[in-house]
């Protein structure tokens, strides 16, 4: 296996990992087998773990990462699985601090990757998945509620949403698309996931977010056996176009992080 596709792999992990998490979370998942009782209800204290699945795709990329999040000790360990239009590959992932580890899942004493990610807001994420407040969402054209069970699910419409690619500078024009934005939260308003439909111009991206189950046991072992090899931002940046990841746009006011405004 060659440095670059390695390397865009991590860019991959970096985009569910980090930018998902970014986006305040929600679900669209349908009541699971008739339950009447919230498994995933957290009576108002935020969650210390949760098990959470991504995905992103795009018509050239599928990917996947199935990760148990700590936020007492921020940190992250799971497997990702990045498709590329040449084919899949599933890789370990750990996220310590500023750090994010790859190796491929086939090379158990294989080299491990490391790229400097950006500072993750741990303890807000978790605040946010207790009860995020829906009413902060702005500028959508429609909203609706459907209830089913313990869950309620809100579906927003942004008709000429703001756009930008996902890892652009601060520089960079935005476009104008559509954005569906679907949020489920339990009976006590604790999130379990996030789906966000992007469209502008022929292509569609779509990003989601679904919470397995919070406070479940969670251990982030660094790796420790074999050479950790650097990927510089550089290294990064030329990979962003080869590794699928330059179609993928997001409403400019959720890549801020300072507001949940998408126009």
């Amino acid at each position: 296996m060659t440095n670059r596709r390695l390397a865009a792999a991590v860019v991959a992990v970096v985009a569910l990992a980090l930018t998902v998490l970014g986006v305040v979370l929600a679900a669209t998942d349908p009541n699971p087998g008739g339950v009447t009782s919230d498994p995933l209800a957290l009576h108002g204290f935020p969650p210390k773990t949760a098990h959470l699945v991504f995905t992103a795709s795009t018509s050239t990329l599928q990917a996947t990462a199935d990760l148990t999040v700590d936020f007492r000790h921020a940190g992250a360990t799971g497997v990702a699985t990045v498709g590329l239009a040449t084919g899949g590959e599933a890789f370990n992932v750990v996220l310590n601090g500023r750090h994010l580890y790859v190796r491929s899942a086939a090379e158990s004493s294989g080299p491990w990757y490391r790229v400097t990610t950006p500072i993750i807001q741990f303890f807000g994420l978790s605040l946010e998945l207790t009860k995020p407040d829906l009413a902060l969402i702005s500028g959508y054209h429609t909203r609706t509620v459907t209830r089913d069970g313990y869950l309620t699910t809100y579906a927003y419409v942004f008709p000429h949403a703001a756009l930008t690619p996902l890892f652009a500078g601060r520089a960079t024009t935005s476009r104008l698309g559509r954005v569906d934005w679907s949020i489920t939260v339990g009976s006590q308003g604790e999130v379990t996931a996030s789906v966000l439909q992007i469209s502008a111009g022929g292509q569609t991206s779509t990003l989601s977010a679904t919470v397995q189950a919070y406070n479940a046991p969670a251990a982030v072992v660094l790796p420790s056996v074999g050479p950790v090899a650097p990927v510089s931002s550089r290294q990064v940046a030329k990979l962003l176009h080869s590794a699928g990841l330059g179609s993928i746009l997001l409403p400019r006011g959720l890549l801020s992080g300072g507001t949940t405004t998408v126009n």
